[in-house]
């Protein structure tokens, strides 16, 4: 066997990433090399330095080691298809550690050092959810995310706790925020709406001057001229333009932090939040797309997918559209049902 092939079966073997049905040699390769990336980048946050106190790693160090990792198995591997696949490195090992910091898998230390988090385990229908393994023991992965089948761990955390995924329904949200105390004021100035009614994939078009919902429920509004110093408000309105607000918690609502409450005043309005799927044979889930979910939802899914090749010849990757193990999705899928969403198979 030659080198090329001997590193994706041991990679394969030790990590159990089956190739899924009609899935392209490329696609597969790639797959494997990002999975293994991930690992890689996990098992050097237990570097040891010379001039500090115990592990951690820079974040300009471990780019550096998986930014030579990555150009090895491009010196190696033959296929032009997967050379470009792998051009853009910088936004590949970007997402990859962004992701394993928004889960938790990762954190940075008060010197900015990233570090490895103490392992915790958390059960979910028959499947161990794995964070902060240790790096000798070889768990399955999806995507980045590591979990087993043993029903022998003992359970630290929920999943929901693990990953700090949504806790409440959308209805209940929405009747939390309804119960609030509303307060006359007229001197919001330039108030930006946020648009209810479509789904959009795009930030920036979902807020409009002068348009909301005048249907006797809930708007979000925000004011302020720099993104960071705005200032977000619940908007009831009533007949003859008479109008009271809830001030929301700024920082609450920074860095799409609205995504929830956006998807529960859709929610109230009868547009239930669907999450859009298409099956690869029996082992693997293509999730279409993740742009309008919520910060940790998306980081959830994330870490436990691969991003999907948008197109071979030209090299690009969609890190919004992923694919996840079957087994992974099903958890996913019954999971996110208890927070009020919907999945709609056959697109």
């Amino acid at each position: 066997m030659d080198t090329k092939k001997e590193i994706l079966e041991n990679i394969k073997k030790k990590f159990r990433i089956e190739r899924f049905e009609g899935e392209t040699a490329s696609n597969y390769h790639f797959r494997l090399l990002y999975s293994f990336l991930g690992r890689v980048a996990l098992a050097n946050l237990w570097s040891i330095s010379d001039d500090r106190v115990g592990n951690g790693i820079t974040t300009t160090v471990l780019k550096g080691i998986l930014r030579k990792v990555i150009e090895g198995y491009q010196a190696l591997f033959d296929s032009v298809n997967l050379k470009q696949l792998f051009e853009n490195k910088d936004e590949l090992i970007d997402n990859i550690i962004k992701d394993y910091l928004a889960t938790g898998f990762i954190y940075k230390d008060v010197d900015g050092f990233l570090k490895p988090v103490s392992r915790q385990y958390a059960s979910q229908e028959n499947i161990v959810f794995i964070r902060g393994a240790e790096i000798k023991y070889a768990p399955r992965l999806s995507g980045l995310g590591s979990y087993a089948r043993k029903k022998d761990f003992q359970n630290d955390l929920s999943l929901i706790q693990m990953f700090r995924l949504q806790e409440y329904t959308f209805e209940q949200l929405y009747e939390y925020y309804e119960k609030q105390k509303f307060v006359k004021k007229d001197d919001l100035v330039a108030p930006e709406f946020l648009q209810i009614k479509q789904s959009t994939k795009y930030t920036n078009k979902c807020w409009k001057q002068d348009e909301f919902m005048d249907d006797g429920r809930l708007n979000l509004i925000r004011v302020g001229i720099k993104s960071e110093n705005k200032e977000y408000y619940l908007l009831k309105v009533f007949g003859d333009n008479l109008s009271f607000v809830y001030h929301l918690d700024t920082n609450l609502m920074r860095n799409k932090g609205y995504y929830n409450l956006r998807l529960a005043l859709r929610n109230a309005r009868g547009h239930i939040p669907t999450i859009k799927y298409k099956k690869h044979g029996k082992s693997m889930v293509e999730i279409k797309s993740i742009l309008e979910l919520p910060s940790s939802e998306s980081a959830f899914i994330r870490i436990y997918s691969w991003p999907k090749i948008k197109s071979i010849s030209d090299s690009t990757i969609d890190y919004n559209c992923r694919l996840m193990n079957t087994e992974i999705f099903k958890v996913c899928r019954e999971l996110f049902k208890t927070m009020g969403y919907s999945f709609k198979t056959g697109v």
